[in-house]
């Protein structure tokens, strides 16, 4: 198929500072790019089931898997919802 051609997009204004990139996910995949080629990782939790224990190991895999890569610790952003 046809693709875009980005060289010709423009973003106009222009961020005053990088836009990070989160991503979110349990997966070990998921948990390897938030620690070495994202910006952070995006937790999301219920306030039906809310578990703050239940986010420690991914937590600790991610600073783990980042320290590893030599990279800074990674922005950890959460998003609860709840009816």
């Amino acid at each position: 198929g046809l693709f875009p051609n980005p060289t010709e997009m423009v973003c106009r204004p222009v961020p005053a500072a990088p836009v990070p990139i989160l991503i979110g996910g349990l997966s070990p995949a998921a948990i390897r790019r938030a620690a070495t080629t994202c910006d952070g990782w995006v937790a999301l939790q219920s306030t039906d089931g809310l578990d703050a224990a239940a986010l420690e190991g991914p937590i600790s895999a991610i600073r783990e898997q980042a320290d590893e890569a030599g990279g800074g610790p990674p922005r950890i952003t959460m998003q609860i919802t709840g009816s």
